[in-house]
């Protein structure tokens, strides 16, 4: 069984889990009040740690929360986030010298609210390939694309409520690691041209899930314990591919120029090509052999034209890409 990895975990556990602050914590206080209701530390400001890495405490909630990027493996950054590297990202963590975290007490007990599923496949994402996914988006007016960093595009629902936002994100991760923005978090890897030659030829697929309410959805999970959400079996990748390009059991339809083209292949779909269920299930519903036949007539011409177009152009790029998620 292939286990789910991530670019990216947010953790919430007890706050008696943080047990010893190295360096000096931002505060937080009540502004009605004034008194001090947490701490924190982030990484955003910090040229020592080169990558994602917020830590934060709250005492009214009790609280301890840990947000992280899979950086933190440093030269096993290509392993991702994972069941079987959790622990190392942990224990990286206490090896910085910003706080000592107790690590099983969180494993045992800690649970995620926030996740970037990622998955990383051999395979060339080409330029044709990335145009064909712009044109053969299902719902156009639902999602929208943009080109992601000059090296992939980002599919994202279209839509107010940040609770409701989705976005998958295709990328060519040989070209976005050597970048500017990831210089920094290069240069403290005593062996950084093999961590990137590890990364030759790989396609990224991200998913973000940004709370609580996507995690549990998009993993068909009751709860998000840390193990729970690494031993899923969901796959939330092909999930959000399948909702932005449909599945591929659909054959793609044809420009309709008449309400009667777009039934028929609405119709077609919908029965998936069964041409003889097709005749089973309208046969009653006409009084005149001859009309039966000339509808059943349009319909296979329909189909035909439906098959000679899927056989060409941008419906190849998206299949091909799905099989890479299967």
């Amino acid at each position: 069984m292939t286990y789910l990895t991530f670019d990216r975990l947010k953790i919430k556990a007890n706050y008696k889990y943080l047990l010893e602050r190295q360096i000096q914590f931002n505060q937080r206080y009540n502004p009605d009040n004034g008194d001090l209701i947490g701490q924190y530390y982030s990484s955003e400001n910090d040229k020592l740690v080169p990558f994602n890495l917020f830590i934060a405490v709250s005492k009214p909630k009790q609280t301890l929360t840990l947000e992280f990027s899979s950086k933190i493996l440093g030269e096993d950054y290509p392993k991702l986030i994972s069941k079987y590297t959790i622990r190392q990202c942990l224990e990286n963590i206490n090896k910085l010298g910003i706080c000592r975290i107790d690590v099983d007490g969180i494993l045992q007990t800690g649970y995620i609210t926030s996740a970037d599923v990622t998955k990383d496949v051999h395979a060339t994402l080409s330029d044709e390939t990335l145009h064909a996914l712009s044109l053969w988006v299902k719902n156009y007016r639902r999602y929208k694309w943009d080109y992601y960093d000059s090296e992939g595009i980002d599919f994202i629902r279209d839509v107010k409520s940040s609770k409701c936002k989705e976005c998958i994100r295709i990328y060519r991760k040989e070209k976005e690691i050597i970048k500017p923005k990831n210089k920094d978090f290069l240069s403290i890897l005593p062996n950084k041209w093999e961590v990137v030659k590890q990364f030759n030829g790989v396609t990224r697929f991200e998913v973000k899930l940004e709370t609580i309410g996507k995690v549990r959805s998009y993993l068909n999970l009751k709860d998000t314990y840390i193990n729970d959400v690494l031993n899923a079996e969901a796959n939330p990748i092909l999930t959000m591919y399948d909702r932005v390009f449909g599945h591929t059991s659909d054959v793609p339809e044809i420009q309709a120029d008449t309400f009667d083209d777009f039934a028929m292949q609405k119709i077609l779909n919908a029965y998936h090509g069964d041409i003889k269920t097709i005749e089973m299930t309208l046969k009653p519903l006409y009084a005149s052999r001859s009309g039966f036949d000339k509808r059943m007539t349009k319909i296979r011409q329909t189909w035909e034209k439906m098959l000679n177009n899927s056989t060409s152009g941008g419906i190849n790029y998206v299949n091909s890409v799905r099989n890479l998620l299967v």
